[in-house]
């Protein structure tokens, strides 16, 4: 059970995970039954060590990977058994934030925040334009329509990438490890970008994570994944005051196994 806190949540479901498990192909048995629900226009933080299934996780609930065992319910659609041409239907609801931006090296900013929209819509290549400028704006940008990946720093290619993945007007946007790799003061402005994005967009977001002063900052409810299950569930108060000694230990800063 997820302690709720005093903040009111949407009493919709717009991700449901029960009773998911997912052996890899060499057989390593990764997710050993998670139960995890995100209300939607909520922010719930995914933590946990490396190797915890964290972005096993959120490629399962992306449609990237099939889970072995258990239901998958994104926006009320059961995906688990989609064909791919279903699964796309879905994925279109959905933004994607890679960890390191995995923005495509030979196209400018323009053409990696628009290229959903040639590909997927019906828009003007005018009112692509606008879009994608609103978008650069909104994540402080601007300006920067014609440069490539390489002549951008860490932090600005994961601003680019959360104007990319919102560029298709998604209802829930997965963020894996957005601030890794950033500096301090970056990785402050990213946590504050995707807050804002929030109450811009009315987005639900799911953000997988280590950096535990970012998942204090932005979640709703922070879940931790330890051993393949979700070891505790609450707002960020609950997990601050949790006993449980794997909880303290990784939030300290300790080494868990």
């Amino acid at each position: 059970m997820c302690d709720e806190g005093e903040r009111k949540l949407s009493d919709e479901f717009v991700i449901e995970l029960e009773g998911v498990h997912y052996i890899a192909p060499d057989g390593t048995h990764i997710l050993k039954g998670v139960d995890l629900s995100v209300r939607r226009g909520e922010i719930m933080c995914v933590i946990g060590a490396s190797g915890a299934g964290k972005s096993t996780l959120l490629k399962l609930v992306a449609g990237l990977l099939r889970p072995s065992q258990g239901k998958i319910k994104i926006l009320g659609v059961e995906i688990s058994s989609l064909q791919e041409h279903q699964l796309n239907n879905v994925r279109k609801r959905l933004g994607v934030v890679f960890q390191f931006g995995a923005l495509f090296d030979s196209l400018t900013v323009f053409e990696n925040v628009a290229f959903g929209l040639y590909e997927h819509t019906r828009m003007s290549h005018e009112e692509i334009r606008r879009h994608v400028e609103e978008l650069l704006e909104t994540v402080g940008m601007r300006g920067s329509e014609w440069l490539l990946p390489e002549e951008l720093s860490g932090g600005m290619k994961k601003r680019v990438g959360i104007a990319r993945a919102l560029a298709m007007r998604p209802e829930i946007v997965l963020y894996d490890e957005p601030t890794s790799g950033l500096d301090p003061i970056m990785a402050s402005t990213i946590s504050r970008l995707i807050l804002d994005t929030r109450r811009k967009f009315n987005v639900t977001s799911l953000i997988v994570t280590h950096d535990m002063h970012s998942a204090f900052e932005l979640a709703d409810r922070i879940a931790m994944l330890h051993d393949g299950r979700i070891l505790l569930c609450g707002p960020p108060d609950v997990i601050r005051a949790s006993k449980e000694p794997i909880v303290q230990k990784f939030i300290s800063g300790g080494q868990v196994r």
